[in-house]
């Protein structure tokens, strides 16, 4: 998905966002919430105009 916003502060940082409407709602395939509220998601993104990810 394309993101929304592009910021950057600091030289060699690049801060991106995405709105809630670009992105998949996820759902758990285990029903413990108290398990999952202590789990984290590893995301990868990806350039368009290159092979990189971040």
């Amino acid at each position: 998905y394309e993101n929304d916003t592009q910021s950057s502060d600091n030289v060699n940082f690049l801060r991106v966002g995405w709105s809630s409407k670009q992105l998949t709602t996820l759902k758990p395939i285990l029903s413990d919430i108290e398990y999952l509220q202590d789990q984290h998601l590893l995301l990868t993104v990806k350039s368009l105009d290159g092979y990189e990810s971040y």
